[in-house]
């Protein structure tokens, strides 16, 4: 994920002032949506509520 985001900053793509602190907490956003294997699963997680999660992220990143 560090990867990804830092070649958008590479490119001017994304303006971060803490990538470790950005990608930390987009993993922890993200985590919701993927429910570990070994616990009961109480939700269904729904694609379009992840998409608005990211497209959140990308537009805080954004430089444009």
């Amino acid at each position: 994920m560090s990867r990804i985001i830092q070649e958008g900053i590479d490119k001017k793509i994304f303006l971060i002032d803490n990538l470790e602190r950005d990608v930390e907490v987009f993993l922890h956003a993200i985590a919701y949506f993927f429910p570990i294997a070994t616990t009961e699963k109480y939700f269904e997680p729904q694609e379009d509520k992840l998409s608005m999660l990211i497209d959140w992220f990308i537009e805080k990143w954004c430089i444009e």
